[in-house]
């Protein structure tokens, strides 16, 4: 039961006691949010509820009240992305993201549906509710979430005659490689079909290769499907292709002079990089660094002058090795953090965006960044970057650069 905020779906997890076998519902932390902001509005005002935060159900449209309440709108939103509060699909069945294995544990499809540890904070969280619960009726653990309902979140608008039957594993695996490409997560559904065990990997490998033209051929074969009537399995079987990359999750430390990390400088494709437990890296495909995020530090990291100097002579005529974060934030010195950048954008525009951020930690403000860097076909050299960032209780910052001099 919710005790600590409106309405039947959120849930503040280290009060509410939220029982296990509801995990599986929960949906990740930028879907929860988009839909508070449409269903809720907040007050900054007094609060005389029992409520964790001064908000209120039932927003339909604009009223004084909705936009006085930022501060604890904002309270609110750093406690979805962190994990500390989830929100339940509002459908009665798995949301996808989720799910308890055959062991009785909680599994995530994505380990960037939240931000930092939030993924990690839920899952502990699901351990001491399993805790307080008796299950020695049920060998001592949950029920596992059933396939054949998890499947059919992942692929929808099956045949009516399908749907009735038991979907084996390989088939299940065949279809959450089109639910990867249907809901634009191909890596969380293909650990999912790892998770399940069986032969749903095999039938997931059927399916997706591991380059972009296999995505775009299932897709294809999908939209062409939903045009004329629903997408059956046997359109999905005549997708062969090669197998799909294990999806991992690293934790590692950085190294330093004279012992720099080796995995470091030799990042592996699709994986996440848990970095000193304060920094995750992403690589792609081609173990390029798509997305890095980080709650920044005021420590000073050693550079690797030779990483760097690589990083710049592998892009373009007046390029650098640029740190994507800077080792004054303790950003590593190995070539996961290095790319190419203009040196005219690395010592001007992005030197500048650093030392607001350097200001803001020296004024005791918290900082928070996520930097996707963009590339261009099979280019190493980001042709942009965005980087979000959130200082103290501010609103976050959106910021472009493109990979040329000046950054415009």
């Amino acid at each position: 039961m919710n005790l600590s905020l409106p309405g039947n779906y959120l849930y503040y997890l280290s009060r509410d006691n939220l029982a296990p076998e509801e995990y599986e519902r929960i949906i990740s932390a930028y879907a929860a949010w988009s839909r508070i902001c449409r269903e809720y509005e907040f007050d900054d005002g007094y609060n005389a509820s029992r409520y964790l935060i001064n908000m209120r159900e039932g927003r339909t449209y604009h009223t004084p009240a909705s936009s006085r309440g930022s501060r604890e709108k904002e309270k609110l939103e750093k406690m979805v992305f962190s994990g500390e509060i989830v929100m339940l699909s509002d459908i009665y069945r798995p949301a996808g993201l989720f799910h308890i294995n055959d062991d009785g544990k909680l599994i995530c499809a994505d380990p960037l549906a939240f931000h930092l540890n939030g993924v990690e904070k839920i899952i502990q969280e699901y351990t001491v509710s399993v805790k307080r619960r008796d299950y020695r009726h049920s060998g001592g653990k949950p029920r596992s979430t059933q396939i054949q309902r998890l499947v059919r979140t992942s692929a929808p608008d099956l045949p009516a005659q399908q749907a009735l039957r038991t979907i084996n594993t390989k088939a299940a695996g065949r279809l959450l490689a089109a639910g990867g490409v249907y809901n634009g997560n191909v890596e969380g559904y293909a650990k999912v079909a790892k998770d399940l065990g069986g032969d749903a990997d095999k039938g997931f490998e059927q399916v997706l290769n591991k380059q972009t033209a296999g995505a775009m051929l299932a897709a294809g074969a999908l939209l062409g499907a939903k045009k004329g009537g629903a997408a059956s399995i046997k359109q999905i079987d005549n997708l062969k292709a090669a197998s799909t990359k294990e999806f991992k999750v690293v934790e590692i430390k950085a190294g330093e002079k004279g012992s720099w990390s080796k995995p470091l400088n030799k990042p592996s494709p699709n994986t996440i990089y848990k970095v000193d437990g304060n920094k995750v890296y992403h690589t792609d495909d081609q173990g390029r660094v798509k997305m890095v995020e980080a709650d920044l530090t005021a420590m000073t990291k050693d550079r690797n002058t030779y990483q760097q100097r690589k990083a710049g002579k592998s892009g373009d005529s007046g390029d650098e090795g640029g740190h994507l974060l800077a080792s004054i934030f303790d950003g590593p010195g190995e070539k996961l953090n290095l790319v190419p950048m203009d040196a005219n954008l690395n010592k001007g525009a992005w030197k500048k965006m650093e030392n607001s951020w350097a200001k803001a930690l020296e004024d005791g403000k918290p900082v928070k960044v996520k930097i996707n860097p963009i590339y261009t076909g099979d280019s190493n050299r980001p042709s942009s970057f965005e980087i979000k960032c959130t200082i103290g209780n501010e609103r976050p910052v959106v910021t472009g650069f493109k990979n040329v001099s000046g950054g415009q």
